[in-house]
């Protein structure tokens, strides 16, 4: 008997994640890679590892994400908007939550669910960002991880800009001349972004009730998710960090998939491959992915993390 499964792909700003979902909601398989602006490359390598575990299943496949409409539209699968996919994980997860912090590799967003849904969004400036964060660590010597270690060390934070990189970079650089620890530095960085994600984007409405936090970098930096919780009051039972917080817009396409139409993975795989051939070949072909962000600072998390995580064996075995 023939398998369905239920597949989200969420093409972001700095990576491609992937979930496949059984007919219960069982997670089966997950995939997160940065795809340091080899966008394309990246969903074929995507691609190429779901084929190889699900050839033969009944797929249903939805894509979301920043890069995802442009390519569900040439690969003929269905496309959701970021914020139905979050509303689509949070039915699953969420039910009991007033509101949405979330910071993804180039933007940061509230989200208010009650009493209706209001979300306000930074994709102007990098400030508050992953990249930010990426670029931040960068200038003190370590990666994103070590930057969460450096922070949980510190006790003493300074004044930072965080609405700016080169702001933040003079300010940062100033205190190291000083004599500041980079622990110090680091803490103060982490509160800066909380001060910048929380002022730029609630302008004055208050956060409260059960807040959760979503994205890579609120899932894989502790630290952070303890600033954001310090400075809105927040307690153990009310800041929460929802499961898959890190898929979970991933989660929420795979949730969404079992409304759209049959897709055959082996054939989109093929037309991915076509598609990106065709594209190399030809001088005036589009490049799908030219409008996404590429900032050569922005540095990978640890592979560790991003690797390819295999929940479950293929079907079958």
């Amino acid at each position: 008997m023939r398998k369905h499964i239920h597949v989200g792909m969420d093409v972001g700003a700095s990576a491609v994640k992937c979930i496949v979902l059984d007919t219960d909601g069982k997670i089966l398989w997950r995939q997160y890679i940065h795809h340091d602006c080899r966008v394309m490359e990246t969903v074929e390598r995507v691609m190429t590892d779901l084929v190889a575990v699900y050839e033969g299943s009944e797929a249903f496949l939805c894509m979301t994400g920043q890069g995802g409409e442009d390519i569900a539209e040439r690969f003929g699968v269905s496309f959701i908007p970021e914020i139905a996919a979050q509303s689509d994980y949070l039915s699953r997860f969420g039910r009991d939550v007033d509101a949405v912090i979330e910071i993804g590799g180039e933007s940061a967003k509230i989200t208010y669910l009650h009493p209706v849904v209001d979300q306000r969004v930074n994709r102007i400036c990098a400030g508050g960002t992953g990249a930010f964060l990426d670029h931040m660590a960068k200038l003190l010597g370590t990666d994103t991880m070590g930057l969460n270690d450096l922070a949980g060390r510190g006790t003493k934070v300074y004044p930072v800009a965080s609405r700016c990189g080169v702001f933040a970079k003079t300010d940062i650089q100033g205190l190291l001349n000083e004599g500041a620890e980079k622990a110090d530095a680091a803490l103060s960085l982490f509160h800066a972004v909380v001060a910048q994600v929380v002022s730029g984007l609630s302008h004055g409405r208050p956060i409260e009730g059960r807040v959760a936090f979503l994205g890579g970098p609120l899932t894989f930096l502790p630290i952070l998710r303890k600033c954001f919780a310090e400075e809105l009051s927040l307690d153990g039972d009310h800041a929460v960090l929802l499961p898959q917080s890190e898929y979970y817009l991933a989660f929420g396409a795979a949730v969404s998939a079992e409304k759209s139409e049959l897709a055959d993975l082996k054939n989109v795989k093929l037309h991915m491959e076509k598609e990106r051939a065709d594209s190399i070949s030809s001088v005036n072909s589009l490049i799908i992915f030219a409008l996404l962000p590429c900032k050569k600072s922005r540095a990978a998390l640890t592979d560790s993390l991003y690797s390819a995580q295999l929940i479950l064996p293929a079907h079958g075995a």
